[in-house]
């Protein structure tokens, strides 16, 4: 944006779109969603850009419906292709496109003037989760399967389950790699893996690096250090024990020495080499003690433990505990995913069709994100007018479902087709029109009951889990109720 010009959102959002669409139909998107070099050499009723928009926006109920909704929704339903048709497109798409079009649009996004920050740093919070497929050949052989004392061989197995990871950048909604990997994988590698693919997009940036105590470790703080990246891990109670236990106050600087016997065990070339030239590393430790009150009202103490290089000028002790908690919405992405944009329901059976299922489920993510998240800040501004401080109980978001259906049913996918940059700006517009009828307000401790609830059937819509599976239900005292799953 040029100095001394007025933000135009809108204008901005349709203008990322824009170029993305644009990406989309690209003779370079084309090239790389061919497996074999005769795929997509005709443009006909089902070419490389429909498919690719088909698998980001789909969301009915069957692939015939799904066919339907994308062809009406194009105004094109005279040439709507059979489902046998789409299929066998399907199968023609590589999955090496999915990276390059999740980085293009982080790329357009950055160069835009949408980019938001906290305190002047984006804030990137990595976290693994699991995915379930069907126990197919294919499927099973690529990615594992979850062993315990019922399954023990592939041919036990009813499900396989993918070690899968996401670089989320808190501040603006959007995700910046994702990655699927086999069950057994580790989360830390699979991190800098991930960190090493999108660190051009953050450089000139300052960003702060979040994430939960399974990251925890000098070699995470090392290779992050040499990126330039700050950052904010939630520690284990044992790490570092020895320096923690001198520690005279719950915030203080510790020096830690990294012994030849430690760098030996280091795995990566950037620690080893650093710790080789000088073995201290420097590491702030705030402790914090939460405390919390079961259904009883019984209290309930835990002492938590955070690691970060940010210095005490810029946070404060409270400052790192609450910016540690802004690492919660990469979970709350995971459950938009899962639950509402159905992240594990799949049309088809063949493996890679259910990749491309689950990565246009990321894409449209990050679609829905950057309006959200602009949204977001819309309803933020609201609260610091005069007028509306005594009126505001709460502070208010946007409901992500609500957005999601709105930004379909109004066309988006049709626009970013043709490059329609006006229809792009009216749905903004619409959506900012609508922003106090799809807001819902952020209430402390609200929290919904899941598990021992009182149902009156055994699979209750509102309960759905994970895209597929309901929670188990068992009778107590006469009454059906939910339990936890086993």
């Amino acid at each position: 944006m040029k100095p001394g010009s007025i933000p135009d959102p809108d204008r901005d959002i349709a203008k990322l779109f824009r170029k993305f669409g644009a990406y989309i139909r690209s003779e370079e998107v084309r090239d790389l969603c061919r497996k074999r070099s005769s795929d997509f050499i005709r443009i006909y009723k089902f070419p490389w850009f429909d498919i690719l928009l088909y698998v980001i926006f789909r969301c009915k109920e069957c692939v015939t419906s799904e066919l339907s909704n994308y062809y009406a929704g194009i105004g094109w339903s005279e040439k709507r292709v059979s489902r046998q048709a789409a299929f066998k497109a399907l199968k023609k798409l590589n999955l090496r496109v999915f990276d390059p079009l999740i980085h293009k649009f982080a790329e357009l996004f950055y160069k835009s003037p949408l980019v938001k920050t906290f305190k002047d740093y984006l804030l990137i919070a990595v976290d693994g989760t699991t995915l379930n497929f069907p126990a197919g050949r294919l499927s099973l052989q690529r990615f594992g399967f979850n062993q315990n004392k019922y399954v023990k061989t592939a041919a036990d197995a009813k499900k396989a389950t993918s070690r899968s990871s996401a670089l989320y950048d808190v501040t603006n909604g959007i995700i910046l790699d994702f990655v699927m990997r086999r069950y057994k994988d580790s989360e830390i590698p699979i991190a800098f893996e991930q960190l090493g693919r999108v660190i051009q997009y953050l450089r000139g940036r300052a960003a702060i690096f979040l994430a939960d105590r399974y990251y925890n470790s000098v070699e995470v703080f090392s290779i992050l250090e040499g990126y330039g990246m700050k950052y904010c891990i939630r520690g284990k109670a044992n790490f570092f024990k020895h320096y923690v236990e001198k520690m005279k106050s719950n915030d203080e600087w510790i020096n830690v020495y990294i012994d030849e016997v430690w760098q030996k065990r280091l795995k990566y070339d950037q620690p080893r080499q650093r710790f080789e030239k000088d073995p201290w590393i420097r590491i702030r430790v705030v402790k914090y003690r939460y405390t919390y009150y079961t259904r009883k009202g019984i209290p309930i103490t835990t002492d938590l433990i955070y690691f970060t290089n940010l210095s005490e000028d810029e946070f404060s002790s409270s400052d790192i505990v609450s910016l540690y908690g802004k690492r919660w919405q990469i979970e709350v992405s995971y459950k938009t995913l899962k639950t509402d944009y159905e992240w594990e329901r799949f049309f088809s059976s063949d493996c890679d069709t259910e990749i491309c299922a689950i990565y246009g489920k990321v894409i449209f993510h990050n679609l829905c994100g950057v309006i959200r998240k602009q949204l977001d800040q819309m309803l933020e501004d609201e609260l610091v007018i005069p007028e509306n401080a005594s009126t505001n109980k709460y502070e208010f978001r946007v409901n992500i479902r609500q957005l999601s259906n709105l930004i379909r049913d109004e066309g988006l996918c049709r626009a970013m087709r043709s490059g329609n940059t006006r229809k792009m700006e009216d749905i903004f517009i619409l959506a900012v029109l609508l922003i106090h009828k799809i807001k819902v307000s952020v209430r402390p401790d609200r929290h919904e009951k899941r598990w021992g609830k009182v149902v009156m059937s055994g699979h209750p819509t509102r309960f759905r889990l994970d895209g597929r599976n309901w929670p188990n239900t068992v009778r107590v005292n006469g009454r059906l109720q939910t339990t936890k799953p086993q």
